[in-house]
């Protein structure tokens, strides 16, 4: 299986300068308008993090 990456891209002729983009291989997985940069980069690090908070959530159960 393919790692997944994510990265923030110039996206000249989108809504808005920026775009995030998640993909596994070649795939793209998801991607969305950003304003900037360091605004791609935040919502990222805030996916990851919401990401573990819920994997943790589903561990309480245990």
């Amino acid at each position: 299986m393919a790692f997944l990456t994510a990265d923030v891209v110039e996206d000249p002729s989108g809504k808005l300068p920026f775009k995030v983009v998640i993909k596994q291989g070649e795939t793209v997985l998801a991607e969305w308008p950003v304003k900037s940069q360091a605004e791609g980069h935040q919502q990222l690090m805030d996916l990851v993090h919401d990401a573990m908070e819920d994997d943790d959530d589903d561990n309480d159960d245990d």
